[in-house]
């Protein structure tokens, strides 16, 4: 809004510089320096419209580039200030015997889970475990009487 008052001061005093016969050519240079202004100032590229994002990139030469906003209008690019760098934080080394078991009975569960929900969306019902009957014993002196 600053451009646009400041715009406006300089235009009104070249045309009261033009009425006066004493500075009649101070105000046709006034006049001219506005429009060569005005014509300058609105080749600028404000970025109003939308810009691109171009995503981090690693460089030939091995180093890496941040994530970096485009212009289209105007061709500029400048780094996006969302990203940060941080380094991993170790939360635990090596690895623990005891917690083998778990780890099966827990990945277990999921591929179980993960194949009823597949099952489910498919449209098909899942089928559940039939209890396993403990075969009957049948002693050999049965079986040659029966014959």
């Amino acid at each position: 809004m600053q451009w646009s008052w400041a715009g406006l001061a300089a235009v009104v005093l070249s045309l009261l510089a033009l009425g006066s016969p004493y500075t009649r050519g101070a105000g046709w240079v006034g006049l001219g320096l506005c429009a060569a202004i005005a014509v300058w100032r609105s080749s600028w590229c404000r970025h109003p419209g939308p810009l691109g994002l171009l995503p981090p990139i690693t460089n030939r030469d091995g180093t890496r580039s941040p994530a970096q906003w485009f212009c289209d209008r105007c061709g500029k690019s400048w780094v996006a200030s969302f990203e940060r760098e941080h380094t991993p934080i170790l939360r635990f080394d090596g690895y623990d015997q005891s917690k083998a078991p778990d780890a099966a009975r827990r990945a277990d569960e999921l591929e179980r889970r993960q194949r009823t929900l597949a099952l489910r969306r498919a449209g098909l019902s899942p089928q559940r475990r039939r209890p396993e009957r403990e075969a009957e014993v049948v002693p050999m002196l049965q079986l040659r009487q029966v014959k």
